[in-house]
């Protein structure tokens, strides 16, 4: 090998091991007092003196809250770094809170380098019922507790959790790109939820009209749910349904994944999954259309049955039963 080579060769694995050993001395500052822990994000406070009755939020990387207010004033507070442009203000009946992308130095972006890490906006309501909630981010979790009421809530972001609470007159409607979705004791009248890879968690939800769920790559899971008609389309991922109801149509469809539903019901049923396994109990009897290419079929007979369930897989079993 050639002296420039070997060279070559020592200077790259000098450069590894330093580059090592900084992360390291970085990591272990956040242990002790260091010259970092001044770039914590220091609360700055926005007071809202108007009323409004929508609210419009648009971030980039912060974690967004919902909080109540203790004194019955709108605050924003903002954990921001010292150079971060954002504000909070109320137009035509409109709250709106906004910032700008952080054009910091790239290591800042490293938590390592900061004893907080994480960027935050903590939107504190003085009221319990809005009108229409928008919330988009990019990067950072959303949170919307229970307590607050919406006549319609429109959730996106990129990457990130949702977890939303709160009362809705109207639509639901959240989409992530890479996060889970989660509901829980909430009441809407139709629900449209939308995630390319992340699990989608619903538990104590009521929906008078339509409930939608899309997945691309992600568990489904919902737990002592009710609406009009419950549709579930997906990719990859299993579907777990235990006291779910539906008026009219519950229809569930996979490429790859188990379809599970424990002590669920509907008007009509329609169960498919290319690879997987349809287990389900029922609290009345269908009229059972069952077929598999691969695995066996085990169905109740068809008797006294009002409504239809049709079930379909490529390779898998199929097992119904009625619940006692």
């Amino acid at each position: 090998m050639k002296k420039s080579g070997k060279w070559l060769i020592a200077a790259a694995a000098f450069i590894a091991v330093g580059t090592l050993l900084l992360v390291f001395a970085f990591g272990m500052s956040r242990r002790n007092d260091s010259v970092f822990d001044a770039m914590e994000y220091e609360p700055r406070t926005v007071t809202i003196e108007e009323d409004f009755r929508g609210i419009m939020i648009r971030t980039h990387t912060e974690d967004i809250s919902l909080l109540p207010s203790n004194d019955g004033k709108c605050k924003v507070v903002f954990y921001e770094p010292e150079k971060a442009e954002f504000g909070a203000a109320v137009s035509d009946g409109i709250l709106s809170v906004e910032s700008e992308p952080d054009n910091g130095k790239w290591y800042e972006h490293f938590s390592f380098f900061s004893s907080t890490g994480q960027r935050k906006i903590a939107v504190y309501l003085p009221g319990k019922d809005y009108a229409k909630l928008s919330v988009q981010g990019s990067t950072g979790d959303i949170r919307i507790p229970m307590g607050f009421s919406f006549e319609s809530i429109e959730i996106g972001v990129s990457t990130g959790d949702v977890d939303c609470a709160a009362a809705c007159s109207g639509t639901v409607f959240v989409k992530a790109s890479t996060g889970d979705i989660r509901l829980s004791q909430l009441n809407a009248a139709q629900i449209d939820l939308s995630v390319s890879t992340g699990a989608v968690k619903l538990d104590s939800v009521s929906c008078t009209g339509s409930l939608g769920i899309s997945v691309s790559t992600g568990k489904t899971a919902l737990t002592n749910v009710s609406c009009g008609v419950f549709t579930s389309e997906g990719s990859t991922g299993d579907v777990s349904l235990t006291n779910v109801t539906a008026d009219k149509l519950l229809s569930v469809t996979r490429s790859t994944g188990d379809v599970k539903l424990h002590r669920c019901d509907a008007a009509s049923l329609d169960l498919h999954t290319t690879t997987g396994s349809v287990n389900c109990s029922l609290l009345s009897p269908k009229t059972f259309n069952a077929r598999t290419g691969t695995g066996h079929v085990s169905v109740p007979e068809n008797f006294g049955a009002d409504g239809k369930c049709e079930v379909s897989t490529t390779t898998g079993d199929i097992k119904i039963e009625i619940a006692e």
